[in-house]
């Protein structure tokens, strides 16, 4: 190989092909000297005009790499999560007025941001929500644990729940994303490359053909008669294209699969899923017939430890006499700043708890009526529903008891009467 072919740690070759250094990384930046004469003329910036900033900045954007092959490139789906969330929630300390202003322009932030990814990549499928929420989650336990459990009087037993909700959770969250159910076809493996190479779990994605053939898929020939001759003529009637249903349920045109009643195709996933109930962008997957009781306790147990962990940092900043201990030792400032922080991502937490609340129990009626969302959404459409959320023709509904059985008892149907 030629001496000039040999890229140092901190260089890299640009999308134009050319050798550069990390050093020039904020060097003749042509779109952002355009952006910037038309912010100072008030005219408005093209959208071209955007992506050319942007196409520069993520290939400018990089790191030292120590394997040879140059300064690696950022993914900014990953990194923008880990360095916003602490960043703003710093900026919170300053006072309530920037609090609440961070706090409101979160969600339209995550909103323009995976617009602009997804323009940008063409790709549908993302790791940033997942990686915001984990973000979120470790930031918030370090915080708890190194300055209210540090500076207040917090006690053992409200310390370890905390810790052990939070370990629980982490278990719950790798149950949740490990295997929605899928029904298999050629891109099951890139489903799950897609899904967990970057966390250091490559092992999933080389499942052998012994581990794929558990996937087994359900036969109209299984089902018993009564139920399942009225389950097919209610899927006939109210299928959107009238298909006739074949000996293994619909057929897939992405997938090439035959899939069982109560199915479905994830467009964000591009597979087709065992008793699909909807997509979470919240863990990069969707819930189906093999992750859902693992979706729900992780769901449960988020929402007990930030209403439980903001109780505690509540209480514990809005005492007068905190923090006592430090007060001789610390500057004042920094004492107000770290009770702002903290004060400030409780009050995170708790936004996000309750509209994880909602979630949950959205979740519980669904369960309670053994049905998915994605067949509340295709009642709905078919004016099946009432007070939007109880489906007025759902034959596999067989009592709330009978259901959460099914539920937990891994019974749950997904053709009918056949289990997972």
């Amino acid at each position: 190989m030629a001496s000039d072919d040999v890229l140092c740690c901190c260089e890299y070759r640009n999308k134009s092909g050319e050798r550069t250094h990390l050093l020039a990384c904020c060097c003749d930046c042509e779109a952002l000297d355009q952006m910037a004469d038309r912010l100072f003329r008030c005219e408005k910036i093209p959208t071209s005009l955007v992506d050319r900033f942007l196409d520069t900045v993520m290939d400018r954007c990089r790191i030292p790499g120590f394997s040879g092959g140059g300064a690696t490139q950022v993914n900014f789906e990953i990194v923008t999560p880990i360095v916003v969330i602490p960043i703003s929630l710093m900026l919170c300390a300053i006072g309530p007025i920037s609090s609440f202003l961070i706090l409101s322009c979160f969600p339209y932030f995550c909103f323009f941001f995976y617009r602009t990814w997804r323009r940008k990549t063409n790709k549908t499928r993302t790791k940033f929500f997942f990686v915001w929420g984990l973000t979120s989650l470790l930031f918030m336990y370090f915080l708890f644990e190194m300055i209210i459990c540090s500076y207040t009087n917090v006690s053992f037993i409200d310390n370890l729940i905390i810790s052990l909700s939070v370990i629980a959770m982490c278990v719950a969250l790798k149950f949740a994303k490990k295997d929605p159910g899928i029904i298999p076809s050629d891109k099951l493996k890139q489903y799950l490359y897609d899904s967990f190479s970057l966390f250091g779990m490559l092992e999933n994605a080389d499942r052998d053909d012994e581990d794929i053939a558990d996937f087994e898929v359900v036969e109209h020939d299984d089902v018993p008669g009564d139920v399942g001759e009225k389950a097919i003529e209610l899927q006939n009637k109210n299928s959107a294209n009238n298909e006739q249903l074949s000996k293994g349920g619909n057929c897939c045109d992405s997938c090439c699969v035959e899939k069982p009643p109560r199915s479905g195709h994830c467009t964000v996933c591009d597979v087709c899923i065992y008793n699909r109930d909807h997509h979470c962008v919240w863990i990069d997957s969707c819930v189906g017939a093999r992750n859902h009781r693992s979706f729900l306790v992780a769901m449960t147990i988020f929402v007990f430890t930030c209403y439980y962990g903001s109780y505690l940092t509540l209480t514990s900043v809005c005492d007068p006499n905190w923090p006592h201990e430090i007060t001789c030792s610390f500057h004042t400032a920094y004492r107000d700043f770290k009770w702002g922080l903290c004060y400030a991502s409780a009050w995170y937490v708790i936004v996000v708890a309750t509209i994880m609340l909602f979630g949950l129990f959205h979740q519980i009626v669904l369960i309670s009526q053994n049905m998915t969302s994605q067949e509340l959404h295709n009642a709905a459409k078919q004016g099946n529903t009432r007070l939007l959320m109880f489906n007025t023709r759902n034959v596999y509904n067989r009592g709330i008891l009978n259901n959460w059985n099914d539920f937990w008892m891994k019974q749950r149907y997904v053709g009918m009467y056949e289990t997972v």
